[in-house]
C-alpha cells in the first residue's frame, strides 16, 4: 500500500529540499570565491609584520632611506600622519584607479666609477645593520635619527634595539607598485647602458655571532640583503622601458636579475652579502599604471641566500658563504623603493621615479 502524503508533509519536504539546495549553493560559491582569490585565506589568518601595509597614514609607521642619491625630493608621501591626502593622486594610465595612499620615491645615481654607481630611495620599517631606524625620535639604543616615522615597528626590534623576528618563518611578500615614464624619470642625455629596479629589500643579520666594533658602532659581522624585484627597467634612448630579466645565477632557485656578490662596505670584519630574486614581474610590463602582487612565498629564497656561495663584488678574494640556517638570522628591516644604476662613469647617470602603495611582509 502506498502511503499518501498530506499537503503539510509535501510543503515541509519542499522547504527541506530548498534549504538543502541553498546550503549546497552557498558552499560551492564560497569554495569558488576562495579558489579565485589567491592567498585570500592565508592573508586573513597571517601575522602581518609590516605596519600600515597600504601606507595610508604617511610617516606614522614608514620612515625613509636614501643612499648615494642626489634626486630632489627623493621621498614624498601622498598622505600625512592624520591619514589625509596632502599630495595629488597618482592614477593608472589605463584608467583602473587612482591612489593617494603612497610613498613616491625618486633615485638618481651619482655617476661614480666602478660597480657602486647606483642610487637608492625607499620607505623603511625596522633597523638596518648599521642601526639606522625608521623612527623620528629613536627609542632604541644605538638608533640613528633619520627617516621621520613616528612609530617603531616592535615586531622587528624591541625598545632596547634587539632584533626579535627570526628569519625561519614561512614568510610571504606582496606589493602594489607604479613606475613612471615621464619628463623626470629618464636616463640622462649622453648616458648609456642604464638600468633601474623597483624593489622590496629584506635585510637579515646573523645574530648567533658576537657583535664587532665597526667605527664605534657595534654591529653583527654578517648581513644579507635580498633584493626582491617587481620590475626591471633598461635604457632605450631617452626613456626607461620594461626589461625581461634573465637567469644569471643557476646555482640558486628563482630568477636572478644581476650577479650576486659580497662587499665590505663599512669596516673590515663585516661582510654584506647581496642576493636578488625576480619575485614577480607579471603585471609590471607597462609604465604609469598600478600593479599589485598578492603575498608570495619567499622562504626558499631566504634559505638560498644563506647557503649561496658569493664571489667578491670587486677586487680579488675567495668566495664566501654566509652559512648557518635561517634560525640563526633575524629580519632587520624592510625597504621598498627604486634603484638607479649605470656603468661606471660620470656620463652614465639618470633619474627613476616610482610609487609604492602597499608592502606586505607576513607569515
Amino acid at each position: 500500500m502506498t502511503l499518501q502524503q498530506t499537503p503539510k508533509e509535501n510543503s515541509n519536504k519542499l522547504r527541506s529540499k530548498i534549504k538543502t539546495h541553498i546550503t549546497t549553493l552557498f558552499i560551492l560559491t564560497a569554495t569558488l570565491a576562495v579558489a579565485l582569490i589567491p592567498n585570500a585565506m592565508s592573508e586573513a589568518s597571517a601575522v602581518v609584520v609590516t605596519n600600515d601595509v597600504f601606507i595610508s597614514c604617511g610617516q606614522n609607521d614608514w620612515g625613509t632611506k636614501t643612499w648615494q642619491n642626489s634626486a630632489s625630493n627623493p621621498t614624498v608621501f601622498g598622505r600625512n600622519t592624520s591619514c589625509s591626502a596632502i599630495n595629488p593622486q597618482i592614477c593608472s594610465s589605463d584608467g583602473t584607479g587612482c591612489r593617494t595612499n603612497y610613498i613616491q620615491v625618486t633615485s638618481r645615481n651619482p655617476g661614480t666609477a666602478g660597480v657602486s654607481n647606483s642610487g637608492w630611495a625607499a620607505g623603511i620599517q625596522g633597523k638596518d645593520p648599521w642601526n639606522l631606524c625608521e623612527q623620528k625620535s629613536p627609542g632604541a639604543t644605538g638608533c640613528v635619527n633619520f627617516g621621520g616615522a613616528n612609530n617603531r615597528n616592535s615586531k622587528l626590534y624591541d625598545s632596547s634595539g634587539n632584533y626579535v623576528l627570526s628569519a625561519d618563518k614561512a614568510f610571504q611578500l606582496g606589493a602594489q607598485t607604479h613606475w613612471f615614464q615621464d619628463a623626470t624619470s629618464k636616463p640622462d642625455s649622453g648616458a648609456s647602458g642604464m638600468k633601474a629596479w623597483l624593489l622590496t629589500d629584506l635585510w637579515l643579520v646573523k645574530t648567533t655571532q658576537s657583535k664587532i666594533n665597526c667605527n664605534g658602532n657595534m654591529v653583527y659581522p654578517t648581513a644579507i640583503v635580498i633584493d626582491f624585484s617587481w620590475a626591471k627597467l633598461k635604457q632605450s634612448g631617452s626613456n626607461w622601458v620594461y626589461d625581461t630579466a634573465g637567469d644569471q645565477d643557476t646555482s640558486a632557485s628563482g630568477t636572478q636579475y644581476a650577479p650576486v656578490g659580497y662587499s665590505n662596505p663599512t669596516c673590515s670584519g663585516q661582510t654584506v652579502y647581496h642576493f636578488n630574486v625576480v619575485l614577480d614581474s607579471s603585471c609590471a610590463v607597462n609604465a604609469n599604471y598600478w600593479c599589485e602582487v598578492l603575498p608570495t612565498s619567499i622562504s626558499s629564497h631566504i634559505s638560498n641566500a644563506i647557503s649561496q656561495s658569493y664571489p667578491p663584488y670587486s677586487g680579488s678574494g675567495s668566495a664566501k658563504t654566509p652559512g648557518g640556517s635561517s634560525s640563526d638570522y633575524k629580519v632587520a628591516d624592510i625597504e621598498s623603493g627604486i634603484e638607479t644604476w649605470g656603468p661606471g662613469g660620470s656620463a652614465n647617470k639618470g633619474t627613476t621615479k616610482a610609487a609604492i602603495s602597499r608592502t606586505t611582509l607576513q607569515y
